[in-house]
């Protein structure tokens, strides 16, 4: 079994400061987790917290390096939510797509129910379906071809209500 914590380095705080223990720990060895998941048969990463401030320049593309050469046709999808943190990250170089919460917001508008998950227009009930459409063409406008035809679209997530509950 492999260990969740690696000299010393337990949680997202580890972070600060001790970069190259969190680089060793996720991805800098061949004991590695990415590397370990992938060997034993994981297609690839969802990630969350990548626009976190708290990696250093240079770390999803590193990982990202890794996870290719361990298994070259693996996937990553980073929990972005909206769309000034997706689209930083999604040149080819760090996540391949995201998980489509922009989706999930149209849907729920649309059906005159309120997200709350921080978009603008949250808190806007009974949504027309004009506004709806415009809402998924500027995904299709905002989001090359590679990540907007992997988008994993979803209704709910452990960070979400629960569609049911929600409706």
């Amino acid at each position: 079994a492999h260990k969740a914590e690696h000299e010393g380095v337990s949680g997202v705080e580890a972070i600060k400061g001790n970069f190259q223990q969190v680089k060793n720990l996720i991805y800098d060895t061949n004991a590695a987790i990415a590397r370990y998941w992938l060997n034993l048969g994981a297609d690839g990463w969802r990630l969350d917290v990548m626009p976190d401030a708290s990696f250093p320049a240079g770390f999803w593309q590193e990982f990202r390096d890794v996870v290719l050469e361990t298994k070259s046709d693996a996937v990553i999808i980073g929990e972005l939510w909206k769309k000034g943190d997706v689209l930083p990250l999604i040149h080819g170089d760090q996540a391949d797509s995201t998980m489509n919460y922009r989706f999930r917001n149209a849907l729920l508008g649309f059906f005159g129910k309120n997200d709350d998950k921080g978009f603008l227009d949250d808190n806007q009930s009974d949504q027309p379906p004009s506004l709806f459409a415009r809402k998924l063409l500027s995904v299709r406008e905002d989001y090359p071809d590679a990540t907007y035809y992997t988008l994993m679209n979803l209704l709910g997530t452990h960070d979400t209500m629960r569609v049911l509950w929600a409706m």
